[in-house]
């Protein structure tokens, strides 16, 4: 079973392409995601990073693949499997993998910690456009 999922998180490290034996490949990209809420007192109150494998599935997502490193912030829109394996010391652990029909990088301005995000009514200035996060020509992506 597999569950439709869209999240933004940090690339923990630059995709990682392994070769198969019969010529296959598969790349992964490891993304993390801050967990936690704001308080009463507006304190955040974090609760760990959750670690998502995510296979970039398409045209689309692999052309967006050769932009990416350690750091840069991902919008991430797939299907979530879990996969239960057992490590090296025995115990039983749970892995979260997303098949990314769409892989976009999240473009921030450098004064802002946040995106922005406009309305498609709006009309942002000459300085402000971004490229799409999508890696795309502000259309759908090909899939």
């Amino acid at each position: 079973m597999s569950i439709d999922i869209e999240f933004v998180g940090n690339a923990g490290d630059k995709p990682k392409t392994v070769t198969f034996n019969d010529g296959n490949t598969v790349t992964n990209v490891s993304v993390g995601v801050n967990q936690g809420y704001y308080d009463k007192q507006q304190n955040w109150v974090d609760q760990g990073t959750a670690w998502f494998t995510v296979k970039p599935f398409g045209k689309q997502a692999e052309s967006q693949l050769k932009h990416i490193t350690k750091g840069v912030k991902l919008l991430v829109n797939g299907s979530l499997k879990t996969r239960e394996y057992t490590d090296k010391q025995g115990m039983k652990r749970l892995s979260l993998e997303v098949t990314a029909r769409r892989l976009g990088i999240v473009h921030t301005d450098r004064q802002q910690s946040q995106p922005e995000y406009r309305s498609p009514q709006s009309q942002p200035r000459a300085s402000q456009v971004h490229s799409d996060p999508w890696g795309g020509n502000n259309g759908d992506p090909e899939f």
